[in-house]
């Protein structure tokens, strides 16, 4: 049996208002290294239990993910563990340059030894219309 596990780097941090997109004013350092440590537990548990494939998406201000660039969270899980495929459920190409997309995908293939698995996804509207404003006009 193959299995896979996708852990979204949930914020650590509470008292976050509900709904999306989660403002910046709320971000706290220490909560968002703590949310990064948990994450990474997780995949060692994974890791630990036998899963197959470590996987990570992108994700814009939400505080159910804290994963804006699924290459540098896939880069540190290559260097953790030289065993388990990385997956890769993303970029979301609409926001990317699509050579440096390619150029990313390829780094880190060859910091993981090949064991990249990649998806690509169109996003969903409310990321990129977020992306696409300037932050004073946030809000």
């Amino acid at each position: 049996m193959k299995a896979a596990l996708w852990v979204p780097g949930e914020y650590a941090g509470e008292g976050l208002p509900a709904g999306w997109p989660a403002p910046g004013k709320n971000w706290e350092p220490a909560r968002g290294a703590e949310s990064v440590r948990r994450a990474f537990d997780l995949y060692d548990l994974a890791v630990d239990a036998g899963f197959d494939m470590l996987s990570v998406a992108e994700h814009h201000y939400g505080q159910s993910s804290i994963v804006p660039s699924p290459f540098v969270m896939a880069a540190a899980l290559a260097q953790r563990d030289s065993d388990v495929k990385i997956g890769i459920l993303g970029p979301v190409l609409p926001l990317s340059n699509p050579v440096r997309v390619a150029e990313e995908i390829a780094m880190v293939d060859v910091l993981s030894g090949g064991r990249m698995v990649v998806g690509f996804f169109r996003g969903i509207p409310i990321e990129g219309d977020r992306l696409r404003r300037q932050p004073r006009d946030q809000r």
